[in-house]
């Protein structure tokens, strides 16, 4: 048996943590350097409280059970995803260029904190710029919010490597799916649906529809994101959705079909993150 500091040490090399910051559940995943692979995983459910506190709550639960499980997370590297609920996105027009990164971040404050209904000043944002070299798709979140993220994280002394919203960590996995001329895009969750409409790769549109979860919901979704765009709503396109979760009963969700060609009627089911299933 290793020395409890050489073992720590070992642990740090090999292996990383991921945690989730969901609306239904959080989660903690032991994941191998080497491979990629979830070697141990924690859910812990947020209940029927919706804030964001709950969320936290949920999130020290699992990080408290993975830390007994394994013996310490003291070190780990550390990945976080935050789920769309807790998020503001939009697409903003920014020459990637010409920009100075300071004008791009002032820039994408002000439109989120115009989406969101508060100060700019209040908000966290960040950015990924899109392939066109045009536009950017902005995320921001609560100040607030995000500083109680990393105290939590500090407490187990881990040391926070990225921070991303949902949507984005799914659609840049999967970017291979989404290669059609005009493709509606859904990541789905308990929450709500993140929708997006993606032009030659490059989302043109995106919105946050609360509660959208059912093929019809997500249909006027779709319409209303090329609306947004003043895109023809006749034209074809392309419906792939990532439903999160598999349904309990899939006859209550016919919308998702592989089987035929994708369709408002029939959406491309994209295979979902780990961490959005609660185990």
């Amino acid at each position: 048996m290793l020395p409890p500091a050489i073992d720590r040490n070992l642990r740090r090399l090999t292996q990383r943590l991921r945690v989730y910051v969901g609306s239904g559940h959080a989660a903690a995943d032991l994941i191998s350097v080497l491979d990629g692979r979830r070697r141990q995983g924690v859910r812990e459910s947020i209940g029927s409280d919706p804030g964001f506190d709950a969320a936290l709550s949920a999130l020290a639960a699992a990080l408290q059970s993975l830390g007994a499980a394994i013996g310490d997370l003291r070190g780990l590297t550390c990945d976080v995803v935050i789920a769309d609920r807790w998020l503001l996105y939009d697409v903003v027009a920014l020459d990637v260029a010409q920009v100075p990164r300071q004008v791009a971040r002032s820039a994408v404050a002000a439109t989120l904190a115009d989406v969101g209904g508060t100060r700019a000043d209040a908000l966290e944002v960040s950015w990924q710029w899109q392939r066109d070299g045009y536009s950017v798709i902005a995320m921001g979140i609560q100040r607030a919010w995000l500083s109680q993220l990393r105290e939590l994280l500090a407490q187990y002394e881990l040391a926070t490597r990225s921070v991303t919203g949902e949507f984005v960590a799914v659609l840049n996995a999967q970017r291979t799916r989404l290669i059609g001329p005009r493709v509606v895009f859904a990541v789905s969750r308990n929450s709500g649906a993140q929708v997006a409409l993606l032009a030659d790769g490059a989302v043109r549109s995106i919105a946050f529809e609360a509660g959208c979860n059912s093929g019809t919901k997500l249909v006027r979704a779709a319409v209303n994101a090329m609306r947004v765009r003043g895109e023809d709503t006749t034209a074809d396109v392309d419906y792939v959705i990532d439903p999160g979760e598999p349904p309990a009963d899939q006859r209550e969700h016919e919308h998702y079909d592989v089987a035929v060609p994708s369709s408002a009627a029939h959406w491309l089911r994209v295979s979902s993150p780990e961490w959005a299933a609660a185990l």
